[in-house]
């Protein structure tokens, strides 16, 4: 036994009481010292995470469809307005000319022509225009900007998540819808 002071009374108190009790292996406070995941703490977690990926990966293929079409659109209209711009720039008439459902030209003036294949960058992507009801090939801008058949012309972009119109109005300013 030891003995400890305090104040002016002497107590004697076992060495034994200062001791940490015995944990046997079974103790509830066995459990805290332990490190890691059980088994079963695996399972439900990937469990939850099977359950959310199949609701996540339609979504996320949707998105990218979406993203796809909004994009061919973006270039669709910044090339039109490169077409415009050039027509204004070098004082001539610029044609845009649609050579197939995924592929356009125009010339860049000074004898060169610039050509996209929408698809090599927009993949499933076609497009189409009209004109007053009419299906067209050629969208011709004058040197001023505007239209040389001087009515709405509609360019339709169609992707596999939907539909999207970039409209010309005679005076050349495009609107995305």
């Amino acid at each position: 036994m030891e003995t400890t002071y305090t104040d002016k009374k002497q107590v004697k108190i076992p060495f034994a009481a200062f001791r940490p009790a015995r944990r046997t292996r079974f103790s509830p406070h066995s459990l805290c010292n332990q490190k890691g995941f059980t088994l079963i703490e695996l399972l439900i977690v990937i469990a939850l995470l099977s359950i959310l990926s199949t609701i996540a990966i339609p979504n996320i293929n949707t998105l990218t469809e979406k993203y796809r079409l909004n994009g061919a659109v973006r270039q669709v209209w910044g090339d039109l307005q490169n077409a415009r711009m050039t027509a204004i720039k070098t004082n001539s008439s610029i044609t845009l000319t649609l050579n197939t459902s995924s592929n356009y030209s125009y010339s860049l003036g000074g004898g060169s022509t610039f050509t996209r294949a929408i698809n090599n960058e927009y993949p499933s992507i076609t497009l189409s225009a009209a004109a007053g009801g009419e299906a067209v090939t050629a969208i011709t801008f004058l040197s001023t900007g505007i239209l040389s058949n001087g009515q709405a012309t509609t360019l339709t972009i169609q992707g596999p998540s939907g539909t999207k119109t970039i409209t010309l109005n005679g005076t050349g300013r495009m609107i995305i819808t």
